[in-house]
């Protein structure tokens, strides 16, 4: 079994499970044996760190596929959204953290069509370049404005991001302390 497989900094966009959650998801392989895959791109693991985990604590050699498409921030986003049965505003702590990713992309594109353009930049049928809080808002079908407030909150007040994602805060409650904080 590989000793140490690492994981791709775009698999930590959503958490590891707890304790007891790992521990049900190893019951669960060893009476049922691993149902998906460890995926791998670029050496590392994509998706299925808990998976992995799980497989390490029973010293059970996991299956392992290579991801060979062109958009792995969106395979991690489309593997993990709706297994976590993650609320709205959850989401939209994630979306806010994969706005940062998508912000990078777009950076790396545009870098790409400078050198290839000699200087003029071309925007692409479908493609937005400047708008990684809209793309991140529709991949985890949120809205834009929650994505972008929870941004301008986090300036304010660092972990809001976190409070959201660990269901301590929610979007409405940060829109009203926003509000208050305007108000004279």
């Amino acid at each position: 079994m590989p000793n140490s497989l690492e994981f791709h900094p775009l698999s930590q966009n959503f958490p590891l499970l707890s304790e007891s959650e790992l521990a049900d998801l190893a019951a669960d392989i060893e009476t049922k044996g691993l149902k998906e895959p460890l995926w791998i791109y670029q050496g590392k693991i994509l998706d299925g760190r808990n998976r992995y985990l799980a497989c390490q604590k029973l010293g059970i050699e996991p299956t392992i596929q290579q991801y060979g498409g062109k958009d792995p921030l969106g395979f991690v986003v489309s593997m993990n959204l709706y297994r976590r049965h993650l609320t709205y505003d959850q989401r939209v702590g994630y979306a806010v953290q994969l706005r940062e990713e998508y912000a990078k992309q777009a950076k790396l594109r545009q870098l790409s069509r400078l050198k290839q353009y000699s200087g003029t930049v071309t925007r692409q049928s479908g493609e937005r370049l400047g708008e990684s809080a809209g793309q991140a808002a529709e991949t985890l079908k949120v809205s834009k404005s929650a994505v972008e407030e929870v941004i301008a909150e986090e300036k304010q007040t660092p972990g809001t991001i976190q409070s959201l994602i660990l269901g301590k805060s929610t979007v409405r409650s940060i829109r009203a302390k926003r509000r208050k904080r305007k108000k004279p």
